[in-house]
């Protein structure tokens, strides 16, 4: 990702530092005022980190216990719509748990629709079938063909019930909360062209919130696993 530029290596791992360790996430004003360099630079050098944080969650896989739901991600919607009905762009999220039922890893894609073909597709690229167990939706229709088509995955369809099952996609429904929070309120909304780059920052953050001092590590496995991406090459991608 660092193909072509004009700013100093230096310049580079502290940005790479400062994105992938501020909690909250950075913006590319305040990146641009800790580095020294123009807001310009300092948004396309955020676009190629997040570009490798894309490449590297392909290297995360689904398995055990899964919790999956879809959201709509966006402005508020401009036709007064919720759900299918929305103009926001549909994301669905999937998050596998441990035996203790504890949040493992974090998967993000936005979909056309939330239909049976798109989810499908989404199973295929990030779950491991062969190694998941449980797969636990909302009930949505559009998931019924997980019994027929992977007989070996038990499908728990639970429809929502305070009462009944209060604690329902429990860790799920936090995640999609902090995604929101995490867009409005750091980056005051995200263009819908560049969502897909953010989501995959949220994810990558999320997939290494426990390693601590480890992080420097990280950030060089995402540096080896990403292939050249110029800014031609980026904008290319839109």
């Amino acid at each position: 990702i660092m193909q072509d530029t004009k700013l100093p290596l230096f310049t580079w791992i502290l940005g790479l530092y400062y994105v992938t360790t501020s909690k909250q996430g950075i913006s590319s004003e305040c990146l641009a005022e800790r580095l020294g360099i123009s807001t310009k630079a300092s948004r396309l050098m955020m676009r190629k980190i997040r570009y490798a944080m894309e490449v590297s969650n392909e290297t995360f896989t689904l398995a055990d216990t899964i919790e999956m739901d879809g959201t709509y991600v966006g402005s508020p919607s401009k036709n007064g719509k919720r759900g299918l009905g929305t103009d926001k762009t549909p994301v669905l999220i999937s998050l596998s748990l441990d035996k203790g039922l504890y949040p493992k890893y974090l998967q993000m894609n936005i979909m056309k629709t939330e239909c049976r073909h798109e989810i499908k597709k989404y199973l295929n690229q990030n779950v491991d079938v062969a190694n998941t167990k449980k797969i636990v939706t909302d009930g949505k229709q559009s998931y019924l063909f997980i019994k027929k088509e992977y007989s070996q995955i038990k499908l728990e369809s639970i429809v929502y019930n305070e009462k009944t099952y209060p604690g329902h996609l429990k860790w799920l429904h936090i995640i999609t909360s902090n995604l929101k929070s995490f867009l409005q309120g750091t980056y005051h909304g995200v263009e819908s062209k560049y969502l897909r780059l953010n989501l995959a920052e949220f994810v990558w953050r999320f997939n290494h919130r426990k390693q601590g001092t480890d992080i420097l590590e990280c950030i060089t496995k995402v540096l080896l696993c990403c292939s050249v991406m110029t800014r031609k090459q980026l904008q290319n991608l839109f």
